[in-house]
């Protein structure tokens, strides 16, 4: 897998799906996250 740069913002995403699959019986290997984009504000 290529390095990603792991900004605060992704690094929380993360840490709440880790959090979220260690505190509900979820199917880790059926995880799935969405969002919305937006667009050229957030680059």
């Amino acid at each position: 897998m290529d390095e990603v740069l792991r900004t605060k913002n992704l690094n929380a995403v993360v840490e709440l799906v880790k959090a979220t699959q260690r505190e509900t019986k979820s199917d880790v290997d059926r995880a799935y996250v969405t969002g919305i984009s937006m667009g050229e504000y957030a680059t």
